[in-house]
């Protein structure tokens, strides 16, 4: 079967014509991600392997990512669920480890990694849709115990993207070590802490933001 608990989150592309599905398989701590037709209902792949979630799809959606054991590894085709591209381990290495959410715009990807804690600190990248052109925005510095503070905050968990800026959320770290909001230009760019939180008013945000315009 394609998951026999409750349908964690699905995913539908922009056309109406895919839907991806995230469940829990019957394996032991496992989740199973299923590629569907919509129309048809058919079930073009599930992926097997433990762990293995989706990103997002591209914005034609005709490519999707995965990532399985906490790193990006396979670009896929969505007509027939078949694989594209393999990141190795040196594109996947230090700070792409645990990816979070992502936001798409033309042919890029923005998204954050959430980190290895005691290894890394989570960091925002951008990726092309096709798996190419992988660079790191900014990289969350080192937090120091026992309060977890730094000046930047870690294990960011999402961004929003308004014209060339990201915005998103730290669950961790900051002047409080209580979590921090941030932005960050598509280039790199202009990396700031708009606010720290200091447990007075909130503390640990473990979700993204939204943009009202």
């Amino acid at each position: 079967g394609a998951g026999r608990a409750p349908v964690d989150r699905m995913i539908i592309s922009r056309d109406g014509k895919r839907l991806i599905t995230i469940c829990e398989r019957a394996g032991p701590g496992d989740f199973g991600v299923a590629l569907w037709d919509v129309e048809s209902g058919r079930l073009i792949r599930q992926f097997y392997e433990p762990d293995e979630q989706i990103a997002a799809f591209s914005p034609v959606d005709e490519t999707f990512i995965t990532t399985r054991g906490a790193k990006p590894e396979e670009l896929w085709d969505a007509a027939n669920g078949e694989v594209i591209r393999r990141f190795d381990s040196s594109e996947t290495a230090n700070d792409i480890c645990e990816p979070r959410g992502v936001v798409v715009s033309g042919q890029w990807l923005y998204g954050t990694t959430g980190g290895n804690y005691g290894t890394d600190y989570g960091a925002v990248f951008k990726v092309k849709t096709d798996g190419t052109g992988l660079e790191i925005l900014h990289g969350f510095t080192a937090w120091q115990s026992p309060a977890r503070t730094n000046s930047d905050g870690t294990a960011p968990q999402g961004v929003v993207l308004l014209g060339d800026t990201l915005y998103g959320t730290a669950g961790e770290g900051g002047s409080a070590g209580c979590g921090t909001v941030f932005k960050v230009k598509t280039n790199g760019k202009g990396f700031s802490v708009l606010h720290s939180f200091s447990r007075t008013d909130g503390a640990t945000p473990w979700a993204g933001l939204v943009v009202s315009t």
